[in-house]
Order: C-alpha cells, then structure tokens, then sequence
C-alpha cells in the first residue's frame, strides 16, 4: 500500500518524477494484513464494497469475495 510520509517505506524505483508515495513497510505479515483490513474498511474508495457486504449482512445471507469484487471497482 502506499504511504505519503517520507520515510514511512520503500520508494519504488519507477515511481514517476514528482511524486512522493512510498510503498509502505511493515515489521510482520500480520502487521500489513491488519493494515489493508483498515484500508479496506476505512478509506471512502472502498463504500461501495462496504455497502454489498451490509446488505448480505442485513439479509442474514451468505457472500463471497466475487460478491464483493463487484464493489471494488475504484480499487485498481
């Protein structure tokens, strides 16, 4: 994931002139997943895909990740 403070990763070697985005580091596996759940579940580009997940909630009904892939359009 990226990360804007400097110093807060690794800076890619193709990062484009004039940007400032590292790729953030983390000390564990466990630490960079816990990072993405919070990405995933706190940053607005992700509502769509919040909003599917509560609504299979709210109907008490199974999901998968394909089910959610659908919200994930602004992802990539």
């Amino acid at each position: 994931m990226w990360c804007y403070e400097p110093g807060c990763g690794i800076v890619p070697r193709k990062r484009p002139t004039g940007k400032t985005y590292e790729v953030a580091k983390y000390e564990t596996p466990r630490d960079s997943f816990a990072a993405y759940f919070k990405n995933l579940n706190t940053n607005r580009y992700y509502l769509e895909m919040r909003a599917i997940r509560r609504s299979f909630r709210g109907k008490e009904l199974a999901f998968s990740g394909h089910d959610l892939a659908e919200g994930l359009s602004r992802y990539s």
